[in-house]
């Protein structure tokens, strides 16, 4: 397990919960503490025990979202002191990461986007908005993992993980998930705080990219961590964004759910 110690005190931390109106504010103000921190993809791959990594010196754009949620959270536990925040986010972080909220071995942790949304969905962390907003099946068809394991140490040259993937796969097919292609998305319907999943057409794949709606009037905007920017970054309008990257074909909105 690695945790690195987050840019800003407890008391600071304490203070953004304060002056936070909302759930989806304390989100947003959550997120906002990152801009900035460097992208760095493959920080949860540390070795071939699975381990929960939290780490804020370094950021893709899963992280981000976890991390951002799990402080939130954290935030809103009645029970939160300085001497357990730093395991209340380590807990948050096991939580939405891995099957069931319990970490058991690689295989356990959410690596499709699809699977994450199903998982968590069912235990209440979030709503999955799309459908109501207008959202169409997405018709996924996921295989990337176990077609290409020689991208994952975990899998290369491990017939019995690259199998249980190939189950995982072919249970995730089946689930119904939804997007808005990307020429019907607005703003109507989505809140500040909103998950933001990136559809893709890249083969064997069904998200891309993830990342917060910011809602300033009828203006949406996405904040996340960029690969391409290198960094924890605010997009001024998420449309534009979209259309910018030919491979993005629309979102999936999802809201999260604070358990107290």
């Amino acid at each position: 397990m690695i945790f690195l110690i987050f840019i800003l005190t407890f008391t600071q931390l304490i203070d953004i919960k304060k002056n936070s109106k909302s759930d989806s504010e304390l989100i947003i103000n959550v997120a906002k503490t990152q801009l900035g921190i460097p992208y760095q993809g493959g920080t949860l791959d540390t070795g071939i025990t699975e381990s929960c990594v939290v780490n804020y010196e370094g950021l893709d754009c899963v992280t981000f979202v976890e991390n951002t949620l799990a402080i939130a959270n954290a935030l809103n536990n009645p029970r939160i002191s300085e001497g357990n925040f730093e395991q209340l986010i380590i807990k948050n972080v096991e939580n939405t990461r891995y099957r069931n909220g319990k970490l058991v071995d690689y295989i356990s942790r959410l690596h499709y986007t699809g699977d994450w949304i199903r998982d968590n969905v069912n235990r209440n962390n979030i709503v999955d908005m799309t459908k109501d907003l207008g959202g169409v099946k997405l018709n996924q068809n996921v295989y990337f993992m176990s077609s290409n394991p020689q991208y994952y140490m975990q899998l290369e040259n491990n017939q019995k993980n690259i199998n249980q993937i190939k189950e995982i796969e072919k249970e995730l097919n089946k689930f119904d998930l939804h997007y808005i292609p990307k020429e019907k998305v607005s703003s109507k319907g989505i809140e500040s705080g909103d998950i933001i999943c990136i559809a893709t057409n890249i083969k064997g794949l069904d998200y891309s990219h993830l990342g917060f709606a910011i809602k300033e009037g009828s203006k949406l905007k996405l904040i996340h961590a960029s690969s391409n920017k290198k960094k924890v970054v605010i997009e001024e309008d998420l449309k534009a964004y979209l259309n910018s990257v030919k491979n993005h074909k629309g979102i999936t909105v999802l809201r999260p759910i604070f358990q107290r």
